[in-house]
C-alpha cells in the first residue's frame, strides 16, 4: 500500500500511517517488539484495540496505564 501511495504522491511527507491491533503483554519491551515491525515499514501511529473480547475492565485499564512503548 505504501508503494502505491508513494507512486501517487511522490513521497510520504506529511502522510500518517496507522496500524492497529493487540499487544498481549504487560511487559513494555515485549509490546515494543510487537509494534516495531510496523514502525520499521513506516507506521507513524499504533492504535491499541481495546474491545470487550480483549479482557475484563481491569485488564484494559492495566494496558492503558502502561502507556505507549518506546521503540529504540
Amino acid at each position: 500500500m505504501l508503494a502505491v501511495v508513494r507512486t501517487e504522491r511522490g513521497d510520504l511527507d506529511r502522510f500518517e500511517i496507522v496500524a492497529a491491533g493487540y499487544t498481549d503483554s504487560s511487559n513494555r519491551k515485549t509490546v515494543a517488539s510487537r509494534i516495531a515491525p510496523y514502525a520499521d515499514v513506516g507506521a507513524t501511529w499504533w492504535f491499541e484495540t481495546l474491545e470487550p473480547p480483549r479482557g475484563d475492565l481491569d485488564e484494559l485499564r492495566k494496558r492503558v496505564r502502561m502507556g505507549p512503548p518506546r521503540l529504540i
